[in-house]
């Protein structure tokens, strides 16, 4: 039998490696630039049926993939990131437990403005547990 190298299984331990599928999807950000409006980003998360998700770890990224801030869904399925990429490009990446790691194709986000998305994920079928 053999064993992975320490480093691989340290990886894996860590969750930077993983058997977990990514499902990449396009978001359609909804800009407001008005006067007083305070600059940002608004997450909303949602399942298929369109049923808020409280919980979801979510990652900022930048243009290169990078994280830039990491945050969870409230109890009604928002988050607000108040620092945005200045490249005015962001990513985007929802993960919970029972739904498929969901990634965000690279969107314009608008530093001096509040950019607003919505997040849809979807229930993993690999781990999904049927009650009867």
């Amino acid at each position: 039998m053999s064993r992975l190298p320490t480093a691989i299984a340290v990886l894996i331990g860590l969750g930077v490696l993983s058997c977990a599928s990514v499902r990449s999807v396009r978001l359609e950000p909804e800009f407001s630039c008005a006067a007083g409006e305070i600059p940002g980003l608004t997450v909303y998360v949602a399942d298929h049926t369109g049923a808020y998700l409280p919980g979801v770890a979510l990652t900022l990224l930048d243009s290169g993939g990078h994280a830039t801030e990491r945050l969870e869904t409230d109890r009604h399925g928002y988050a607000t990131f108040s620092r945005l990429p200045s490249a005015g490009v962001c990513g985007l990446r929802g993960e919970l437990t029972g739904f498929e790691v969901t990634q965000a194709r690279p969107f314009p986000c608008q530093p001096q403005c509040h950019t607003t998305v919505s997040l849809r994920m979807r229930v993993d079928t690999r781990s999904a547990v049927t009650f009867t």
